[in-house]
């Protein structure tokens, strides 16, 4: 199962886990997004000692990156004695039903995404003693905790989750180290000898004394022993061990598709005929995991789920596929494995345990002595001087923060805690999030009152036109971390697909007709479309501003508020800058995970928006101007650009196959984009010269043949309105027609050239009147034999009209004129073909894959 999928799985109101090692940024930007927007109860409890180094190694640009830490999730280190806390659940629940996950995955990256992991849920609707075992087993954590704030969100759990308080206890499969040693609970009951004993874990400890206690207890006839890359085991102690117990070993090694992996996950199953006793959880081959309760001396907190199953059900999991498969591991392999050092941070004088922010400023801790005389508190920046338990006053910041007790000299006497908001983590029991900016990020807030930024504010709040500008791809980049500027790797697409999921929950996605980044086929017929018709039937005047909304907006009523629109020229830069970036992004590929047909979405807004503002442009005074009409036009071709197809590559609809092409298409001409296309096309264009001409020609032709652009009444009738002057249907179409198919010497050789394959072509002036022109291909492999020169010929004399052309291949010349015999000049030599060469033999001997050679009758025209 993917653990993240069950946090967007319901709306779950509440999430309390336990890990031995946490990732904050990725629990934050990644599982805790998904439950969605306050109200929330969302608590951890990690190992402290793992936790302190997390702390310890966070950076400022980390802290930046976890905004919600202790403000809108609570996350506290929990003290084992000389063990570990080692137990990894994690419960959500809402008013009326909840999920128990238990597994071997720490909540990180690699522990529920990129490791090979097990992990069991259980449903409150099928099982509600688990429940019931989990609420006693949190309680005790809780009481023993001794932590107002964490006693505060148990309360309030309790408080919004009825039916947890009155889960009733009963068998359970969900067990724990607190009462009883969980090898104990998986051998009770069994029938021995068993058939098969089944082990599978990363780590064992040094004296083997947790595997000796299962092949004692079960007495298998059979062993088998599971190992992924870099197994923690004292490999010749356990193969002395296994080779004394009088069962039939058999050794195996994980591999998986891209070398051998690290396998995290932790399986015991005893198998019986066709039943097997399954344990699976956080609990290693080890001791402290599984020989203990957890009160007792170096002993873990251990969760697990125990089950008695089908045998062959158990046996595949422990196996490991799809994701794994095996190979036989050697005994001298495996007494080659030894047990992993673990590297211990030095003590420090003082175990701080929390830091509370007071109304007042100050801070209020708990900490593991007393503090010592002279110390004070610092987050790195501002030192607060320390009193008994309390800190003077410490500035907040926007980030969240680590504070840590440092002494006069500023030598650090404690570990690191993130400062905890009461304030902030109360409102998240409650209060909503908004989290979407409302405007493009380059118009200041300022702006907000001229028609031009009201029109890109309406398209903001409505649509997601640039997926890089969200929310969401901050959440993204806050869980990669430093990742994310490094080269392309594996994780890419577990990114990607997270990128995805989170843009499904901008509150811009219910546009789109869909439920979120799942559904793929939505499409929205909205008041874009509708803003368009509009317009072809009535442009807009220059003083009116029309909103989507239908309303209509007059300048002099603007004017009236007192906001005469000054700095106008930084006001054009941002609002062209918003444009150029949303019209770029037209043809991002990951705009097409709001639907198939979104992209049409953001091309009739874009489109809407620019024949909106274009009337302004032609107005006499400069201050009315929106955007100049040199910003339209590069806008407008940028726009067309993406949409259709740029110079260098692929736009959106270039990109679609046949069927979905004409679905696009069909749905622009619904709304009339075809005539608002060509009529901004038209006011681009109107006054440009030709070296324009060969840029929009990539875009305006296919524009053209798939009636993306097309000319009508209507077209001139907003070409008139956007330009201030009369503009016939006539004028409009040959404008676009001359743009469309323009073509000067210069271009058609280097698309000749390109077209048929040669570095270069020339034409130039042979200084003959009756053959006017030249046409030079230096690189051709011969005059006769090179058969892509008949092709050439025929095109050239197409693109010229000429009545003949000479073709030169070196010192080589070929004279073509239709309706006569072609005369070549090879080597010195003339010859000259028997019957008179046409246009439609041109165009046979390119069919044919054939040189000029073929009409001759010569051994020059057939030499290589």
């Amino acid at each position: 199962m993917r653990i993240a999928d069950a946090f967007s799985a319901a709306r779950w109101r509440a999430c309390w886990a336990t890990t031995y090692t946490f990732e904050p940024a990725f629990f934050e930007a990644f599982l805790v997004r998904r439950l969605g927007d306050p109200p929330l109860n969302v608590t951890v409890l990690a190992d402290a000692r793992r936790l302190g180094d997390t702390w310890g190694r966070m950076g400022e640009h980390d802290l930046w990156r976890v905004p919600g830490l202790n403000r809108r999730y609570l996350v506290r280190g929990f003290d084992q004695s000389s063990g570990a806390f080692h137990a990894k659940t994690i419960l959500l629940a809402n008013e009326k039903r909840g999920l128990l996950l238990v597994g071997s995955g720490n909540l990180d990256l690699a522990g529920l995404e990129n490791g090979h992991e097990v992990y069991g849920e259980i449903s409150s609707e099928e099982e509600p003693a688990a429940f019931a075992a989990w609420r006693d087993w949190m309680a005790g954590l809780v009481g023993g905790a001794d932590d107002p704030a964490l006693r505060g969100r148990w309360g309030d759990l309790m408080g919004r989750l009825p039916w947890l308080v009155g889960a009733p206890l009963g068998p359970t499969a969900f067990v724990t180290s607190t009462l009883t040693p969980l090898a104990d609970q998986f051998v009770a009951g069994l029938t021995t000898p068993v058939d098969e004993l089944h082990l599978a874990a990363p780590f064992f400890d040094h004296d083997l004394r947790a595997v000796a206690r299962l092949i004692a207890a079960c007495q298998p006839r059979g062993i088998d022993l599971y190992l992924g890359e870099g197994a923690s085991v004292d490999g010749r102690g356990l193969d002395t061990l296994l080779a004394g117990s009088g069962a039939d070993v058999r050794l195996h090694r994980y591999i998986a598709e891209r070398g051998a992996p690290y396998v995290h996950a932790k399986l015991l199953a005893a198998v019986t005929g066709s039943r097997a006793r399954l344990l699976t959880g956080s609990a290693n081959l080890s001791g402290p995991a599984l020989l203990a309760t957890a009160d007792a001396n170096h002993a873990n907190v251990e969760a697990g789920i125990l089950r008695d199953v089908d045998a062959s059900y158990a046996v595949d999991l422990i196996r490991g596929g799809p994701r794994l498969s095996l190979v036989d591991l050697e005994r001298a392999q495996l007494v080659e494995l030894t047990l992993a050092l673990r590297d211990e941070a030095e003590a420090l004088p003082v175990r701080l345990r929390t830091a509370v922010r007071e109304a007042d400023g100050s801070v209020l801790l708990t900490c593991v002595p007393s503090v010592p005389a002279g110390a004070s508190l610092t987050d790195g920046s501002t030192v607060a001087e320390v009193r008994a338990l309390r800190s003077d006053v410490l500035p907040a910041r926007d980030a969240a923060q680590l504070v840590w007790l440092v002494a006069a000299g500023g030598a650090v006497l404690s570990n690191r805690v993130p400062l905890d908001d009461p304030v902030a983590l109360a409102r998240a029991l409650t209060a909503q999030d908004q989290t979407v900016s409302d405007r493009p990020r380059e118009l200041e807030p300022l702006d907000r009152n001229h028609p031009v930024a009201r029109i890109l504010t309406e398209l903001h709040q409505t649509a997601v036109f640039d997926v890089d500008d969200t929310p969401a791809r901050g959440r993204v980049d806050a869980g990669r971390g430093d990742a994310a500027a490094g080269e392309p790797g594996e994780s890419d697409a577990f990114w990607d697909r997270y990128f995805e999921e989170e843009l499904g929950r901008d509150p811009r996605a219910t546009g789109y007709g869909i439920g979120g980044a799942a559904a793929r086929d939505g499409l929205f017929l909205d008041e874009f479309g509708a803003l368009l018709l509009q317009m072809l039937h009535r442009a807009p005047s220059p003083n009116e501003l029309r909103l989507l909304d239908g309303t209509v907006v007059r300048r002099e009523e603007v004017e009236k508020d007192g906001h005469r629109w000054t700095m106008t020229q930084r006001l054009r830069v941002r609002a062209y800058n918003v444009l150029w970036r949303w019209s770029s992004a037209v043809a991002d590929p990951r705009v097409r995970w709001f639907g198939e047909l979104a992209p049409v979405r953001h091309y009739l807004g874009l489109l809407g928006a620019l024949a909106r503002i274009w009337p302004q442009a032609h107005m006499p005074n400069d201050e009315d101007r929106w955007l100049t009409a040199d910003q339209l036009g590069r806008l407008t071709s940028n726009l067309f650009g993406a949409f259709i197809r740029p110079a260098n590559g692929h736009g959106y609809l270039a990109g679609l196959d046949a069927e979905q092409r004409r679905a696009a298409v069909e749905l622009l001409g619904q709304h009339g984009a075809p005539e608002t296309a060509a009529a901004l096309a038209f006011c681009a264009l109107h006054g440009a010269n030709p070296d324009s001409f060969f840029a929009w020609q990539p875009y305006l032709v296919p524009g053209r043949g798939w009636r993306v652009i097309h000319v009508d009444k209507r077209a001139a009738g907003l070409a008139s309105a956007c330009l201030g002057k009369k503009v016939t249907e006539t004028d409009l179409a040959d404008r676009l027609r001359l743009v469309a198919t323009y073509m000067d010497d210069a271009h058609w050789c280097a698309q000749a050239a390109t077209t048929w394959g040669y570095p270069a072509v020339a034409l130039r002036d042979a200084g003959n009147p009756n053959i006017p022109l030249e046409l030079d291909v230096p690189a051709a492999e011969h005059l006769l034999q090179d058969s892509r020169l008949p092709g050439l010929t025929r095109a050239c004399l197409a693109y010229t009209k000429a009545v003949g052309l000479r073709v030169r291949v070196g010192a080589d010349v070929l004279v073509v004129k239709p309706g006569t015999t072609l005369i070549a000049l090879v080597g010195h030599r003339t010859i000259e073909s028997l019957d008179p060469v046409t246009l439609e033999v041109l165009d046979e001997l390119e069919a044919r894959g054939s040189g000029f050679g073929a009409m001759l009758d010569d051994e020059l025209a057939t030499a290589s």
